[in-house]
């Protein structure tokens, strides 16, 4: 082998965990220490001119090609198209979204998610992006609600919610000609605090807001009167 030139062994995983061991707590030299704002600001503007480079761009465009043939192939192989797999994914999220500790149960986290949303929807070529990438369809909750309120109301409400229309960021489900929107909320993605804030904000842009829950759709005849007032529908 020429001088100069070695070939690196590699590491065991009994290595690699006697490493990370090895700079645990207070024998990281880095323990209980923290940049300072200056040395920071430079990180964070020598990261910035990093991604801009066109070279770590193409780097970066390189590896997700990689990344998405992987992926193909393992979706071909069947290794994610089993129930199983689902099953657990599914666990995961739903365990993590009871527990009321979780960050994402949290209002700061919430909070921040709703306004980073509003201010992507507001950028025309974001939305853009979204309605293309999306294709948002009505599910079977929604297709009934749909033939639900045509009924009452034969064309006053047109449903929207596949990304039609936007107000101020937001995509309501239905909405009329008088300036009324429904909204269908589902118990998994939604909290009771949700309605008041979603009344809220259609409020601001001069609309009135609807909100039915999943629940509610047990009870069609108290549902079709809620609708019914809602729409000032006289019988």
């Amino acid at each position: 082998m020429p001088k100069g030139i070695y070939k690196r062994k590699p590491l065991t995983e009994e290595h690699k965990k006697n490493i990370g061991i090895s700079v645990l707590g207070e024998k990281n030299g880095f323990y209980n220490k923290v940049h300072s704002k200056e040395t920071r600001s430079k990180m964070k503007e020598k990261w910035k001119s990093r991604k801009e480079s066109p070279d770590y761009k193409q780097k970066m465009k390189e590896r997700g090609s990689k990344q998405s043939d992987s992926m193909k192939v393992l979706w071909n192989e069947g290794v994610y198209d089993t129930e199983e797999y689902r099953k657990s994914l599914s666990k995961g999220v739903i365990e993590v979204w009871k527990d009321p500790n979780s960050k994402f149960n949290s209002k700061e986290w919430r909070e921040l998610q709703r306004k980073n949303a509003l201010e992507q929807f507001k950028d025309p070529v974001k939305l853009k992006n979204y309605i293309d990438g999306t294709r948002r369809q009505p599910n079977k909750q929604e297709n009934f609600l749909t033939k639900l309120i045509g009924e009452i109301f034969s064309k006053k409400f047109e449903y929207v919610g596949d990304s039609k229309v936007w107000i101020d960021g937001k995509n309501p489900d239905w909405i009329s000609k008088d300036k009324k929107v429904i909204e269908f909320f589902g118990r998994y993605w939604h909290k009771d605090e949700d309605e008041k804030e979603r009344k809220v904000h259609f409020g601001k842009n001069g609309y009135k807001c609807l909100v039915i829950w999943e629940e509610e759709l047990k009870d069609i005849f108290s549902l079709s009167k809620k609708i019914k007032t809602f729409g000032g529908h006289d019988e």
